[in-house]
């Protein structure tokens, strides 16, 4: 019965991660701070990590431009990708979350490290793909999917590195939002 129950349960999950890749939901764009968005997903996972003795360190770039962005659907990446990171680090590893503009000051460049078992590179490729899962039956294999989904949507990329036995690394990178204000000074000085 346990094993029924169990198995109704995975099944539940699997069709309400798929309503949620198919359904068009009405976006709630706002300006926000990227690096809150980031601590409060932080929050959200710090049981995980406390029961999985897996230490977290921030290196958050202060005075980073807003984004303009839909949080909660950011905060989704974000849970995911650290939730992703505890299944694949051991005890006593580390997950850094990092922030920081990119040189040419246009995007906010956001990364989830661990130092977890890695991804074989011959998975690299369809890691994005919807129902791939490098978990097994315990992932639906649309996590990674969908949080491609949402950073396409707010007109970023997403990418992974990753070396088996040594750890990955995700990259986002989503547009720094310009005020009005910066974008005429910015056409003023590019004519000089």
């Amino acid at each position: 019965m346990k094993t029924v129950l169990d198995e109704s349960e995975r099944i539940r999950r699997i069709v309400q991660d798929l309503l949620d890749f198919s359904r068009t939901k009405e976006k709630d764009f706002t300006i926000s701070n990227i690096n809150k968005a980031m601590t409060s997903s932080l929050r959200l996972v710090q049981n995980m990590l406390d029961v999985s003795g897996i230490r977290t360190k921030l290196e958050l770039q202060k005075g980073l431009p807003p984004v303009y962005m839909d949080e909660n659907k950011i905060r989704e990446v974000f849970v995911n990708l650290l939730s992703n990171a505890i299944h694949a680090t051991s005890t006593g590893g580390m997950v850094f979350l990092r922030s920081k503009l990119s040189p040419s000051g246009d995007l906010v460049v956001l990364e989830v490290e661990d130092t977890g078992k890695g991804i074989p590179a011959e998975l690299l490729e369809h890691i994005f793909d919807p129902f791939f899962s490098t978990k097994g039956t315990e992932g639906t294999g649309l996590g990674l999917s969908i949080s491609y989904g949402i950073i396409k949507k707010h007109k970023g990329t997403i990418k992974v590195k990753s070396k088996a036995g040594a750890g990955t690394t995700f990259t986002i990178e989503l547009p720094a939002y310009k005020t009005k204000e910066a974008i005429n000074g910015q056409s003023k000085n590019n004519g000089h």
